[in-house]
């Protein structure tokens, strides 16, 4: 049989049978076009799951305390400054693009019963502070605490220490470490639409709780 007597037997039988023929066309195309839609699929899959993979993390940032670079006559050299752990608490107010600081401490210095020993500690208040579009607000105050101890509400408006502005968390810690434990501090609270100025008997924060 010629080719042409075999194209001429394959167009009377599809002429002949046009149903049958018709539905084989369709089952052609659809299993041809559910190949290239599966194949689509898992190809758009695995690039968003490589995207993800790509960007995992690319919005965190580790910082070592200990290390610093600063340039000196062209040389890239180690400075001596090192973050503290407060830096870390004020940073989410600092800077504007950081949402959330998790911090690991570690350090060296004299021990004595489990305590660093080598600076004087910073006045610790004993109160949780929160700001809000009306101020620093007292969220919560430690029981029993230096700030619970002196009359210092719960909803209290920081407004001033030492007769000092402060405007943010920032200012306001760096108004409290300006004293060490166990100095008086002077805080300015807005209560009940009152001002009002309370001594604070400021303490060791690790002598409080151990």
């Amino acid at each position: 049989m010629t080719l042409v007597n075999t194209i001429r037997t394959a167009f009377h039988g599809l002429t002949g049978n046009k149903l049958r023929a018709a539905l084989t066309a369709l089952g052609v195309i659809i299993g041809v076009a559910s190949v290239i839609a599966t194949l689509a699929l898992g190809n758009g899959a695995r690039a968003s799951v490589e995207s993800n993979f790509r960007f995992l993390g690319s919005d965190e940032i580790s910082i070592n305390a200990e290390l610093r670079f600063e340039e000196n006559e062209g040389s890239t050299t180690l400075a001596g400054a090192k973050l503290s752990y407060e830096d870390g608490l004020l940073m989410p107010d600092a800077v504007d693009l950081v949402d959330r600081v998790e911090m690991t401490v570690r350090g060296s210095g004299k021990l004595r019963h489990g305590r660093i020993v080598s600076r004087h500690p910073r006045a610790w208040m004993g109160f949780y502070s929160q700001p809000t579009e009306e101020g620093i607000v007292v969220a919560g105050v430690v029981p029993r605490g230096p700030a619970d101890c002196s009359g210092v509400e719960e909803g209290d408006v920081i407004v001033a220490v030492d007769e000092e502005h402060v405007g943010d968390r920032r200012t306001l810690y760096q108004a409290l470490w300006k004293h060490q434990a166990g100095e008086r501090v002077r805080l300015t609270v807005m209560r009940n639409d009152n001002l009002k100025t309370l001594a604070v008997v400021s303490q060791d924060r690790a002598e409080f709780y151990y």
